[in-house]
Parts: structure tokens; C-alpha cells; sequence
């Protein structure tokens, strides 16, 4: 299912503010709960602007979001 950007943005509008980031990581990223649960501070490149996870399916390798 895909949300369209006003979608999205009344979704993040009526969660606790302290999951608007969430939603919206997930929103644009295309990443599923189970994909955003297991990431660490090292993941996260914000000068390059990636977010990088674990391919549990291969044994480890890594994919950019």
C-alpha cells in the first residue's frame, strides 16, 4: 500500500509526537517495522543522508535506504 504525501503527513500528524519521526522514517524510506526495529546509531549517515540495514535473507549484507 502507498501513501500519497498528504497521506503520509495527516498519518504523522495524529500519532504522539514522539512517533512522528518514526512514521515518517518508515513513510519515505519504504522500510518495514521490522527493518527500522534493529537499526543502530552506526546505520545512520546523516552527512550522506542513508540509512543503512541488514539483509537478514543473505547473511549480512547491507542495502542503502
Amino acid at each position: 500500500m502507498y501513501l500519497t504525501a498528504e497521506q503520509l503527513d495527516r498519518l504523522a500528524g495524529s500519532v504522539m509526537p514522539w512517533r512522528r519521526d518514526l512514521v515518517l522514517v518508515l513513510g519515505l524510506c519504504g522500510m518495514r517495522w521490522d527493518e527500522l526495529i534493529p537499526l543502530k546509531v552506526m546505520d545512520v549517515d546523516l552527512k550522506k543522508h542513508r540509512i543503512y540495514r541488514s539483509e537478514r535473507a543473505d547473511g549480512g549484507r547491507r542495502h542503502h535506504t
